[in-house]
């Protein structure tokens, strides 16, 4: 009875761990992408609020430089994080207006 217990835990520890395996959001460049619209715009960041308006993200530019201006809608290419990760350094690698 104990093996059988011991065998059905292992499994189901197993599934519980393999959605989270494949749920990476990066290509393989631990890059991921946000589409949305530019609240503020500075030198060093910009805040950028989801297109429903109910969450807005900042993103270091970390050197490269925003055409984009406040109001536009952008994808911003970024590493260091996930957008859910409180803790997480959100970092701009490419920002294009979207049409």
């Amino acid at each position: 009875m104990k093996k059988i217990i011991l065998v059905l835990l292992t499994t189901l520890c197993l599934f519980a761990i393999l959605p989270a395996c494949g749920s990476s959001k990066d290509n393989g460049t631990g890059e991921a992408t946000f589409t949305g619209v530019i609240d503020e715009k500075k030198d060093f960041m910009i805040v950028v609020n989801s297109e429903d308006g109910k969450n807005a993200y900042i993103f270091n530019l970390d050197g490269i430089t925003c055409e984009p201006n406040e109001g536009d809608k952008v994808t911003v290419t970024y590493t260091g994080g996930e957008l859910d990760d409180i803790d997480a350094t959100l970092v701009a690698t490419k920002i294009e207006k979207v049409q």
